[in-house]
Order: C-alpha cells, then structure tokens, then sequence
C-alpha cells in the first residue's frame, strides 16, 4: 500500500523537483534579504517539499489500510453463514467458521453447504455443483450411491444429515480460494465511476491553471533576464522554484480525495450498516440504496415478528380459542394436534426455552427450531400438554411430500398401529386453504371426546370408527370458505387439516410405486433448481417441481381427503412498521406488500401499518368507508346504497378499470381505495404486460403470489424507471432478488441461495433495518457531496488567486503551503465529511434520482457564493492594503505593485504573506463547516458534536495551522513568519464571514426562491 500510495506520478515528479531545489539551494545560495530578519536557506523549501510529501504519503496509505481493513472485516462477516449442526443433543445454529470435523449437519434445500460432508441419512436430495464443476445439472444425492456433499455446492431439493469431513481452507471450496488472488470486491461502483470522471475534470482545469501560472512567470522570467535583473543563482532559483509551484498547483488541484471520500464514505456506511443489522454483499447495492423508489416487501417477518402462535381452531363448526382453553375437547380436536404435531419439519430440543410471546400459556416450552409456522406448532401442542417427541415415535414416516411456493401445503404419509395389531397408511395434510380445500372431499364429524391425558395415542386418534365423513356439499363448502375468511381479515395466517385413510387398493398401489423408486432413484434430466445465474427460471409442475414420481403419488396420496380443522396462527405487527411505511411514504419510496397469503390476510397487515389507509377516502364524489365485521370478511361499503364488495372475490365500484374490462376478466382485482388496489397472483399472471403497466401505480398488495409473480412485478416496475428493492427468504426468490436493483435476504428465515442472489443481507429480517439501509445509501450521497462543495471552493480559490498572483509578480502560495492545503483538502476533509451520519431531514427528501448530477444547485449557488467572498477579501489582503490597524494607526491603502509598507505589516514581506495564508487556511476552516449542509438548511451546527471524528480533525487542522504559524523552526519549514496576538485575531474574524456568507446566502434564497418557483418541492433534486 505504501508503494502504491508513493507510485502517483505528480507527487514523484515534485520528489524530483525538490531534491533538485536542495541541490541548488546548496551550491547557489540565496544572497540575504535585508527586509527579513532571519535568513533562510535555499535548501530549505526542498526540504521541506520532500517532508510534506512524505506525509501526504503516509496519511494516504493509512486510509488505504483502514478502508481495506474494514472491506476484509466484512467479506469475512459475509462468509461465515449460519449452519444447523448437532451439539449436545440437540441441533443449535452456529457460523460455518465454527464448524470441526466430526460435526453432524442438518442440510435443506435452498442451503448452502458449509464444508465438505459425508451423507448418512437423506430423502430426495439433489444438489448443484456448478460452483466447482460448471455444470448446472442437479445431482442426486444419496448415501448409498452418492454420499459427497463438496463446500460451497448448493442443495436444490430434499433434505439430509450428513458428518464433517473437511473445513476451511482444507475444503474443496477453500482449496479454490486459496487460489485466488484477493476475496475483497475492487470493482468500482456506479458513484466511483461518475466520480472517477469529476475528478478528471477538476484535474483538466489544474493542469491548465498550472501552465497559465508557468508561461505568466517565464514571460516575467525572460523579461528580468534580458535586464539583468538580480542575480544568476536567483535567477535560476527562482525558475525552479516556479515549476516546483506550477507541479504542486496540479498535485493540490487534481482532486484525489474524491475517490478517497467514496471509499470511505462506503466503508464507513458499511460499518454502520452492519451494525444496523445490514450485510452489503455488494458495494455498488449501498449507493443503490438511496436511489430506492419502489419496494417490494414480504409481509411474514419483515412487516411482522416471524413469531406465530396458534390463536384458534376451528372444527365442526365451533372455536376452540387457545388462550382461554389450553386442550382439546373433541377427538376432531385432538385428531388436528395430533396431524400438525407429525406433519412438521420443526426440531425439537430440550426445555429450556422461556417464550416471550405474549399468547403463551405457559412459562417454559421445548426448544424448537426451523419454520416459524412450524415452530409455532409445535409450541401450540406442548403447551396443550401433549409431548411432540411421543406422538412422532408412535408414528412411522413413509413418505413426505415437501412444502414448495407452487404446492402450498405439505403431505406425509405415516403408518400407525391399531389396537388390535394391525396398520393404517393414513395421509396428513396441511397448508393454504386455496390449495388444500380442492382436494377435500368430505367432512370430519365425531361425538367422541377428548381424553384427559398428557400423551397422544394415534391408536385411538386416528381410529376410523371414531369418526364419521360427511360429503363435502357446496353449501358446506361455502360456509368453510366463508370462515377461514374470517380468519385471515383478522391478521391470522390460516391453515387448512385434511387427512384420511388409505384403503386396501390405494395402500397396495402406493407401496409398489415406493418400493420402485427406493431400488431405482430417478432424478430429472433437466436443471431442476428454480434459479441459474446464467438461465431464466425453470417451469415446475405445480403438483411437484422436484422429481417426476412425486407427481403420480402427490396425485394418490393428496386426493379425496377429509377436512378436519383451520388453524389460525397469528404473527404481531413488529414495533415501528408502521413509522417505517410512513417514514418510507414521505421520503418518496412506494411500498408494495408481495406476500404468499391469503388477501385478508395481507390487507389486514396493510392497514394496521398504514400501507392503505384506514380512514374515509373521496373517490366519484362517492365517500365509501373501509370497516370491519366480526362474521363476514374485509369489504368496501359505499354510504349510499352500493352492494358490499369483497376484496377477495369482487371488483371495487370505483376502479378506474371498471371500463376496460379488466374487472370482469380479473375479479380478484379490488380498489380498497381510488389511490390503493389488490390482485392476487393467479390474476396478476395472466394479465398482459400492458395490463400490469396500468395497474402498477396503486397496486398496493399482491396476495397469493409466487416467486415468479415478483419477478414479473419487479420487471413491470423496471420497465418504469423505477429503481426496485425486492426483499426474500426462499430458493425460488432467487430470479426476483438478482433482477432487482437492490435485492435484499433475510438473514434469518432465506436460503443461501436467495443471500447469493442477494445485494444485501438483512441479519434481523426487520423493515426499520430496511429504512436504515435507505438512508445510509442516501447519506454516501450527501457525504460526497459535501466534500465536492468544499473541495471545489478550495480549488477556485486557490487556483485563481495564484493565476491572479502570478500575473502581477506576486507569489501567493509557496509549495509546501499548497501541499498543506492539498492535505485538508483531500486526505483531511474526506475523512471528516464522509463519515457524517444521515441528517435527520435525509427521509424528507424524494430519492435520488438514478441519472441525477452529482452538484446541485444549492452546491453550486453555496460554491459561487463561497468563493467570489474569499477571492474578494483574499485579493484584497493580498495587493490593496499598505499598513494594516494593528499598530493604532489608520488603515491606508496603495495601488498594485506598491513595494513596501512602513509599519509592522510590510506589503509582499513575509509576515503579510503569512497573514494572508492563514487568512485562507481558516476560510477554508470554517467553510468546512458550512459544507456539512450541502442543501439549504440554516442550522450548520446541528449535531456538531455528534461526529467525533469530524470534530478531532477540525481541531487538528486548527491545532496543526497554529503550530506551523506560531514555531519558528515550523514556520521557517513552511516559508512563513510568527504572527502577533491581533494579527491572529483580526485573521481568524475575518475569515468568519465564511459562515455569516453561508447563512446570508441562504436566507436571501429562500424568499426569492418561494416568489419565483413557487411550486419547487425539493432543491435535491435541481441539478447541473
């Protein structure tokens, strides 16, 4: 780093430079200059360039190890994935990092492997390999044909348990890595990029302000040396001294902070992220961040807690409400605890685990881990007081069929014993009501009892003749739909319990095709994952999208089932999503809620969080009312006498599509407000691309969606200009997640898969996470800017009152002065603004505009304003005055070229020239200050203090421009002279008409700006 940083091509060429100034200043000596007091010697100044250079070197190499630190800190973070693995009996979560050989791991599909393994145990596991062999065909997977599970390989589908054979660097996976030269991302972003060219730019003007300065002297060189004038050691000192200060106007002027301020803007926002609970996985994603205008969000655990406990039950037409009853009452009752303590992926521990659910019943329940409908499940049996573990040994799994986003629901086939001796192949099934209530057939009825017991006996629940089966009439069938309505306008998140027996006919067939596919496992010949970086999402059967048997035993096992119960779980709306939505409304961000449930369901969360409103709404001249009702689900009613409207079933009467017929061809398509409509994704699926168009302004909900129904929202709202942020938990998430703008996982609930397509991890699953990550992208925004508006105001200034000097025989900067300011300016100023924390107006503003230019017209207006004052008043210190007050008498003035003063200032000497330099260091102090605002805002000292390392720097430029002053041997360094205690004064208040120039600035604006564009919402937006 510290060759890097000392291999820049200017500040080699001044290296050069310098040791040839020494050199002169050794065998050419300098005659003395009767005006000065002490004699410095020609050496000196090389000397000096040769230190200063030396320390600009060391702080660029500091910052450089710093940000590559902190860049290294966060690739390791975002290594060490999460891993079930066995430990004390019980399966805990640990990092990848932890792992040891000899550990038991828990893989599932989504999953990726966290070290090379050994299978022991598996069903239906395939995996993807191309990681390490480039070839996107799934493998199947199994411990008798293919036991090897490789490290970084994903699992595409089943399930399995498998030992640890080789971790780290010892992994196949880490034998690659070792490989590679670097694991941090140095791809340039976006911002970076545009940057990279600002800076160009900016170097153009000083390259050529450094050949203006160049050919003005050696026209004034020529001149003196055809008249002789002085001699020829200073002759030629002097036009060596003139190219070390035409090479260091460029070194100053060429802004290499600029891509230093980026990266450490994005390095600091990274670290606040993470605490924040945000992973970047990509640098450019942190930018993006702030240029959000659409989000499309899950509702389960984002807008919600993902902590779900069963509130209800509902069988044989009445309600078992769980809080005030702890056990069943009925066998249907203890039939439905009985299936959902079987047909269930949780894993249970010991019990040990105090819940903190309000709801519970009971302080201490198992521990439980896996799908958070799972887990509240099982924590919903244990605390009926039956035992989870006992009811799952009385059974024998035959066969599962798993969850998927297609299927919806999840289906095992289990043996229990009968009292007599013999078996029962019974199916259990539970999922959606949408797609689990097709298959039902008939109606579960018993006048049997609950036992009182404290264990299940699958003998006697799932006995047949305790039961009788009604068939299923559509009368019926309606009165069952109609309730778990009700359930779901609620909040609840509703599931439908259908089981039956298997008869002789249908026990021998199922066998058959078992014992078939245990002694010939076929796997497909297609890619089966639903998600290749280098292809378009794979079609699945929406039966089974894994394996083609599964096809022809889902159709035995999951036809005339009988219904035994809903099961409403409710999931408590998460602290602040409501100020989340509407922090996200007012900063210009619309959020659109993409969720799997049911439409009550989903709308129930939307108006608790304000993503529709609750209150009256105008629309037609019409006011209709949003309401409640105890028996009936969420509907729309007009206070006139307009029908009530279902919002899963009816088109609203005051859609604007009513006309066009996107009503009747789309009835789930519902305007809950004239600015707010839900569709669900059957629907939204079979519309045409200019269809969605129409609609994707007031879409506010999209229920029963699949993964494919996101990815064709986020490309509608794309084709838009919108900039999309998607958020996803699950494998096949993975297509929308990559083709959004900013995709973001969930930390704790997504696959690896989806964090691989991913941007950004969010580690708690939390919406506040998400409005943080908006307005820290937002911040680098802001932070670059800021340095822009002070380093461009530094550059004209300085550039042009050296122009100005040189013009007139007047050496306003020498090199090691402007080496000095080229340290505040870039190394200095980068680190002080660009590690300020978002403001607090920063969600007030709409987002950043994808194209927008970097300087605004507030900066540009804060710029002008900035340095027409400073030129003036610096121009002024540096040719106008004669004598200066402080020695009593009266301030005289002189035209140009006045060769000397009488009084203790002397006009050109050192002293003034040291006056006139401070003089600009602390314009440049204070305007450091103003430059913390890059807008409009008054306050320029609001939270001051809270940046610690903005206010350490600020002092230590003060700090170190007092010491270069005041210490003679320093001074000398620097070609300057000590000033007197009035002299400070009168500098240090003069240069604070920087700030009253700011506020003036500001205040004029504002007024003027209100009479001449009234309309103007957002000076963010106004551009250049």
């Amino acid at each position: 780093m510290l060759v890097e940083a000392a291999g820049d091509f200017t500040l080699i060429l001044l290296t050069i430079l310098a040791v040839i100034s020494i050199v002169l200043g050794i065998i050419m000596p300098d005659s003395d200059d009767p005006t000065e007091e002490v004699h410095i010697p020609g050496w000196v100044d090389g000397l000096a360039i040769l230190v200063t250079v030396a320390a600009v070197i060391i702080v660029t190499t500091i910052n450089n190890w710093s940000q590559d630190k902190q860049f290294r800190a966060l690739n390791k973070e975002q290594q060490n994935r999460s891993c079930s693995v066995l430990r004390d009996g019980q399966f805990v979560t640990i990092g990848s990092n932890d792992l040891v050989v000899g550990d038991v791991v828990r893989v599932d599909a989504g999953e990726l492997i966290p070290a090379d393994l050994i299978l022991f145990e598996s069903q239906l596991l395939e995996c993807n390999e191309s990681v390490l062999t480039g070839e996107s065909l799934g493998i199947y997977k199994s411990e008798k044909d293919d036991p090897f599970l490789l490290s970084g390989c994903t699992i595409t589908n089943g399930t399995g348990m498998a030992f640890v054979i080789c971790v780290g660097s010892h992994s196949q996976l880490g034998i690659v890595n070792k490989s590679l030269s670097s694991d941090t991302d140095t791809s340039e972003t976006p911002l970076q990029a545009r940057l990279d060219d600002i800076a160009k730019q900016i170097g153009y003007v000083g390259v050529g302000a450094a050949v203006l300065y160049l050919i003005f002297f050696i026209i004034r060189w020529i001149y003196h040396l055809v008249k002789h004038d002085g001699s020829k050691n200073a002759t030629i000192r002097a036009l060596c001294d003139a190219v070390i200060i035409a090479v260091t106007i460029v070194v100053a002027a060429v802004p290499e902070g600029l891509p230093l301020a980026v990266t450490l803007s994005l390095a600091f926002s990274l670290n606040r992220m993470l605490k924040d609970q945000i992973l970047v996985r990509v640098l450019s994603s942190c930018e993006t961040m702030g240029e959000i205008t659409s989000l499309c969000i899950d509702k389960t655990g984002t807008l919600t807690q993902n902590s779900l406990s069963v509130q209800q039950v509902w069988a044989q037409d009445s309600v078992w409400d769980t809080i005030t009853r702890h056990s069943p009452n009925t066998l249907v009752e203890e039939a439905t605890v009985a299936s959902i303590s079987i047909n269930n992926s949780a894993s249970i521990g010991e019990r040990q685990r105090v819940r903190i659910n309000p709801a519970s019943r009971s302080g201490g329940v198992v521990s439980v881990s896996g799908d958070s409908t799972d887990c509240g499940l099982v924590e919903f049996v244990e605390e009926s007081g039956f035992s989870v573990t006992e009811a799952r040994k009385q059974a024998k799994v035959l066969h599962r069929l798993q969850f998927t986003p297609d299927r919806k629901r999840t289906t095992v086939l289990i043996e229990t014993a009968r009292q007599d001796g013999a078996t029962d192949w019974i199916v259990l099934c539970k999922g959606a009501p949408d797609y689990v209530l097709p298959f039902v057939t008939t109606v579960t009825r018993t006048s049997c009892q609950s036992e009182a017991r404290t264990s299940l006996r699958l003998s006697s629940t799932f006995n047949p003749a305790s039961f009788s089966f009604e068939t299923l009439t559509p009368k019926q069938k309606a009165r069952i739909e109609t309730k778990g309505n009700e359930m779901g306008s609620s909040g609840m998140r509703v599931l439908s319990v259908a089981w039956k027996v298997l008869s002789p006919t249908e026990k021998e067939e199922i066998r058959q095709k078992l014992t078939a596919e245990a002694d010939h496992p076929t796997h497909p010949t297609q890619p089966t994952s639903s998600f290749s970086p280098s292809s378009e999402p794979v079609p699945q059967n929406p039966i089974s999208p894994y394996f083609p048997p599964e096809a022809s035993l889902a159709a035995l096992l999951e036809t005339s089932l009988s219904f035994l119960s809903f099961v409403g779980l409710s999931d408590p709306i998460r602290p602040g999503a409501s100020q989340c939505v509407s922090d996200c409304t007012t900063a210009g961000v619309k959020i659109r809620i993409v969720t799997g449930d049911s439409s009550a369901t989903a709308l129930s969360v939307a108006r608790q969080i304000g993503i529709v409103p609750i209150s009256n709404v105008l629309a037609d001249s019409d006011t209709f009312n949003m309401q409640d009702s105890d028996d009936a689900p969420l509907i729309i009613r007009q206070e006139q006498s307009t029908p009530v409207i279902n919002v899963s079933t009816s088109q609203s009467p005051f859609s604007p599509h009513s006309s066009n017929g996107l009503a009747t061809r789309f009835p789930s398509l519902t305007y809950l407000t004239p600015t707010c409509c839900l569709i669900e994704g059957h629907d939204f699926r079979s519309m045409s691309p200019s269809e969605v168009d129409s609609i994707l302004s007031t879409l506010a909900i999209l229920s029963r969606s699949t993964p494919l129904d996101k990815l064709t929202l986020v490309s509608a709202l794309q084709r838009q200009n919108e900039i999309v942020g998607v958020t996803g938990d699950g494998t096949n998430d993975a297509p929308a997640l990559k083709k959004s703008d900013v995709g973001m996982a969930m930390g704790i609930c997504g696959t690896d898969v989806a964090v691989n397509a991913s941007s950004i991890v969010i580690k708690d699953d939390n919406i506040s996470s998400i409005v943080k990550g908006i307005r820290w992208g937002r911040n680098v925004f802001d932070s670059i800017r800021k340095f822009i508006q002070f380093q461009l105001t530094v550059n004209v200034v300085a550039l042009t009152i050296s122009i100005i000097g040189s013009l007139f025989e007047v050496k306003a900067f020498s090199a090691v002065e402007l080496l000095w300011i080229n340290l505040i300016m870039d190394s200095f100023a980068a680190l002080a603004l660009a590690t300020d924390s978002p403001a607090d107006d920063v969600m007030l503003r709409p987002p950043i505009g994808k194209e927008e230019g970097i300087v605004t017209k507030s900066m540009l207006r804060n710029i002008v304003t900035q340095s027409v004052v400073q030129l003036i008043v610096l121009t002024f210190i540096l040719f106008a005055f004669r004598t200066a007050p402080f020695n009593g008498t009266s301030l005289k003035f002189s035209l140009f070229f006045s060769p000397s003063g009488t009084n203790h200032l002397i006009l050109h000497s050192r002293q003034h020239h040291t006056f006139f330099f401070n003089t600009f260091v602390f314009f440049q102090i204070f305007n450091m200050i103003n430059s913390r605002r890059c807008y409009d805002e008054l306050h320029i000292f609001t939270s001051f203090f809270s940046n610690k390392l903005f206010v350490s720097i600020w002092f230590l430029i003060l700090v170190v421009q007092i010491l270069l002053i005041q210490v003679t041997p320093l001074s000398r360094f620097i070609s300057c002279s000590p000033l007197t205690l009035l002299q400070w004064v009168v500098s240090v208040l003069i240069a604070t008409l920087s700030l009253f120039t700011a506020v003036i600035a500001k205040c004029v604006y504002h007024p003027l700006s209100k009479r001449i564009v009234p309309k103007r919402k957002s000076l963010s937006h106004k551009t250049v």
